[in-house]
This record gives structure tokens, C-alpha cells and sequence, in this order.
């Protein structure tokens, strides 16, 4: 594409090549441009099937049905429930997650072991049909998933 671009910036717009080098140019650039975008699908795929595999009993079938994953987020997340108890204060519990956000699904596991990032699968939840609300008190911000 750079060549030909180069030789199209060399080429005077009256030879009688100049129109074809136009053509040929913005061709050999869309044809580029796909493969590029093809080239980056392959390389989420492959991202997707590795954080994938980390998650024991994920039910893959669901996954399958999938014709492009794509990764747009993973990580620890902590889930904290309050319970408000007034004869004993409030009581906190903490429990770590390992979130994976794909363009279609939301999978949510727990940590098994650290070293070896390993997961075991807890849900799978299908985006189309969650509601979420971002909820702040003070200096945290708690995400609610319906």
C-alpha cells in the first residue's frame, strides 16, 4: 500500500496509469484494512480461549454458540454485602471474583489458586438481558447487576 501510494504520489494526474494507480491504491488499502481487522479478531479470539481455559466447569456450550468473542475487560473484583444489624452494629463479609466482561457474556468465578490462575465458574449471564446501576457512598462506587 505504501509503495503504491508513493508511486501514485510520483505520477503526474494526466499519465494515462494515474486513474488505475487511483484505483489500484485505494484497493490494495481496503484489502489491508480487512486484514488487519481479521488479524485483530483472531488475536480477542485467542485472548477470549485463554481466560477462558483458566475457568473450571465453564459451560462451554453456551460459548460456543458465539461467533466472535471479544474481551473488553477482566480482573479481581470484590463483592461486599452489608448487613445492618443494630444489636450488634454493622458486619461486613468480603469475597473476591474474578470477572471476565466479553461482548456477550458476563463470567463471573472465584479464585482457586493464585500461582496458577486457575477459577471456578460461578455464572454466566448473558449481557442482552442484565440491568446494571453504579451506586456511590463516599470514596467507593458499588456496581449493582440485575
Amino acid at each position: 500500500v505504501l509503495l503504491f501510494g508513493m508511486v501514485l504520489s510520483l505520477t503526474p494526474p494526466i499519465h494515462p496509469d494515474y486513474n488505475s494507480l487511483v484505483t489500484l491504491t485505494k484497493n490494495l488499502k481496503f484489502l489491508a484494512d480487512i486484514i488487519n481487522i481479521s488479524q485483530r479478531q483472531h488475536e480477542e479470539k485467542i485472548k477470549a480461549n485463554i481466560l477462558l481455559s483458566e475457568i473450571l466447569d465453564l459451560p462451554t456450550e453456551k460459548l460456543s454458540q458465539t461467533t466472535h468473542l471479544c474481551v473488553i475487560w477482566f480482573g479481581l473484583l470484590t463483592a461486599s454485602n452489608t448487613v445492618n444489624n443494630h444489636k450488634h452494629g454493622s458486619s461486613s463479609s468480603s469475597n473476591q471474583y474474578y470477572v471476565l466482561l466479553l461482548n456477550e457474556y458476563l463470567v463471573i468465578s472465584k479464585p482457586l489458586n493464585d500461582k496458577k490462575k486457575t477459577y471456578q465458574f460461578v455464572e454466566l449471564l448473558p449481557l442482552l438481558n442484565l440491568e446494571t446501576f453504579i451506586t456511590k457512598s463516599g470514596d467507593s462506587s458499588c456496581i449493582v447487576i440485575k
